[in-house]
């Protein structure tokens, strides 16, 4: 009886043991385990989210600028004969992405001639010019909001509204040739910068090219000055071809650096152009559901593909990117919107969750447009809405004030 009683108090203190150290290995474990990845938190039911502007408007045109508000100039409601074209501003919060937009009617001076105006300069009041033949350069420069007028700049590259020094995002328009009504943009596409987004440095827009024959020009402002793209004129070729593009990075006006590398002729879904500090980013969405990126830096171009078999081609609605990690969008097959967020070294496996909870069909995405640091994806359906997608996976519906009608 003796040695029993001795045996269950030598299991005991030996489980004690063993229950110790394991607790102690789970304890190191958990310290030491990787922080896990980001994870996406789907939205309420569609018909949940809030809507920012009313109707099925139009999208006459946006503009997203570092520092400043993503600008989105909107037609009227076609069902409401009262409705007013209306300019929204999505103000910039203190980490990069933007906030609830304001939305009011445009000025009195622009309602008639709305679908012929545009954004002009990425700034904090949303300036645009549109076609005025009696004006002395066949331009009209006004701030949308107010009416107030703005004064022309006319510089190499074309036509502008006047900007504040300092300001980093100048669009320069053309009137289009046997057609004075209608503005043709001038100066590069504008690309999303995906980094920390202070400390910018005073810069200047890279001097045009005199006789480019480039088909795209893209321009992307970072802290340092601007990474510019260009690229050939996508040729009738087959679907597996490809095509160059020169990346040159610019301080202070000159190049620093200039590379080249390839791009495909015709991918399935493109996103658009983005930078960081050192870097130019091409993202594309090939046919059969794989991803690639081409990363320029000034000494090389790398390019990357990672294979997805879970995708239809014709179910793709929208792919960006959000800081460092790339988005995009699909339907399911009975016609939900899922998400996937992630590095692209890893995309296939990067987390996948619904949009929002399952319901409403009749829906449709207008546009998507990547701040730098967040992914903004407008919805029309009998109204508007706004949802932006974070790096992290966070989810959020922007909501307007008063004023949107």
């Amino acid at each position: 009886m003796r040695r029993s009683t001795w045996l269950l108090v030598g299991v005991c203190a030996l489980g004690m043991l063993l229950g110790w150290w394991f607790m102690r290995v789970m304890v190191v474990s958990e310290n030491d385990r990787p922080a896990l990845v980001p994870r996406i938190q789907s939205l309420p039911a569609f018909g949940e989210l809030p809507a920012f502007a009313t109707g099925k408007r139009d999208l006459v045109d946006s503009l997203e600028s570092p520092g400043g508000p993503l600008w989105l100039l909107l037609g009227p409601d076609p069902a409401s004969a009262n409705s007013s074209p209306l300019v929204c501003g999505f103000p910039r919060g203190p980490a990069g992405a933007v906030l609830a937009p304001e939305c009011a009617p445009v000025a009195a001076e622009l309602e008639p001639h709305f679908r012929g105006a545009r954004f002009a300069v990425g700034g904090q009041a949303p300036l645009v010019v549109l076609p005025d033949p009696s004006q002395p350069h066949g331009v009209r420069a006004l701030n949308a909001r107010s009416g107030a007028h703005v004064a022309i700049d006319a510089g190499d590259a074309g036509l502008s509204a006047h900007a504040e020094r300092g300001t980093r995002l100048v669009r320069a328009f053309q009137l289009e040739p046997g057609s004075p009504a209608k503005l043709v943009q001038a100066s590069p596409r504008e690309g999303s910068y995906t980094g920390p987004v202070s400390g910018y440095a005073a810069t200047r827009t890279p001097a045009p090219v005199v006789g480019d024959v480039a088909g795209s020009v893209a321009s992307c402002v970072t802290p340092a000055g601007y990474v510019q793209a260009r690229d050939e004129a996508p040729a009738k070729a087959a679907p597996g071809s490809d095509r160059p593009v020169t990346v040159a990075f610019y301080s202070r006006g000159d190049v620093i650096a200039e590379i080249t590398g390839r791009l495909p002729n015709s991918p399935l879904l493109a996103a658009p152009f983005a930078c960081d500090s050192t870097h130019a980013l091409f993202t594309w969405l090939n046919r059969g559901g794989s991803l690639s990126e081409l990363s320029c830096s000034p000494d090389s171009c790398t390019p990357s593909t990672t294979k997805q078999s879970d995708i239809e081609d014709d179910s793709v609605l929208a792919l960006g990117r959000a800081g460092s990690s790339v988005v995009l969008l699909w339907r399911d097959a009975h016609g939900e919107p899922l998400v996937r967020l992630g590095a692209m070294s890893d995309f296939a496996h990067s987390p996948t969750a619904p949009l929002w909870k399952p319901g409403a069909r009749d829906w449709r995405v207008l546009t998507a447009v990547s701040t730098g640091q967040s992914l903004v994806v407008f919805v029309q359906a009998q109204s508007l809405k706004a949802i932006q997608i974070y790096a992290d996976g966070k989810l959020e519906a922007l909501a307007a004030g008063a004023g949107a009608r």
